[in-house]
């Protein structure tokens, strides 16, 4: 039988390399992805899929903080984040 897998509460430090906030993001982007795909499929919104949002929100910031960015801002993903935001709450019902 497969072990089973534990999460761990505390976040990755804020000081680890950015190679590791890079790859989280990506995770957090592949699970949006599918996240999405089965609100659509169910036409149901899980309060999770906003959890996943704010993560991704965070570790862009922390990537552009590593990078030494001025502005926390990806051209476009914030328009695009909030736009997915305001389609999740009109299709609640």
């Amino acid at each position: 039988m497969a072990e089973r897998v534990v999460c761990h509460p505390t976040p990755p430090p804020r000081n680890g390399p950015i190679d590791l906030f890079r790859r989280l993001l990506d995770i957090e982007l592949q699970r949006l992805d599918v996240a999405v795909r089965i609100e659509a499929e169910r036409k149901i919104v899980f309060p999770e899929t906003s959890v996943i949002i704010h993560d991704i929100q965070r570790l862009q910031a922390e990537v552009l903080r590593l990078e030494g960015a001025s502005r926390v801002r990806v051209a476009g993903a914030e328009d695009e984040l909030g736009a997915l935001l305001k389609s999740m709450e009109a299709d609640q019902f």
